[in-house]
């Protein structure tokens, strides 16, 4: 959990439900490499988590390929549900940035 007091008002970050270890855990479980490369490739994914926690406006800025795209894009969608962010615990709309590392 991200706390962070601002002016008064308490803000936590979007994240997927059981933590981060766990979610670290779904992809190394579920991930799937067309990668014959000994080396780790790494994508970086954008997205919003709104307030319902829904997954939306994904955009990737970093990538080796569409095929680590598409695989990075899945594991998120079709992994632990995600927690909105709240503002003095109303949901809010938050922006997400997930490292996904491709072994």
């Amino acid at each position: 959990d991200e706390t962070k007091p601002s002016n008064n008002i308490i803000y936590r970050g979007a994240g997927p439900a059981g933590g981060i270890a766990n979610f670290k855990s779904y992809l190394e479980k579920n991930m799937q490499s067309n990668s014959d490369s000994s080396t780790s490739v790494e994508v970086l994914v954008i997205f919003n988590v709104n307030t319902d926690g829904s997954l939306t406006d994904f955009k990737v800025r970093k990538s080796p390929d569409d095929s680590f795209t598409s695989e990075a894009i899945r594991l998120i969608k079709e992994g632990p549900v995600w927690l909105p962010a709240l503002q003095d615990g109303t949901p809010v709309r938050d922006r997400v940035r997930v490292r996904i590392a491709f072994n």
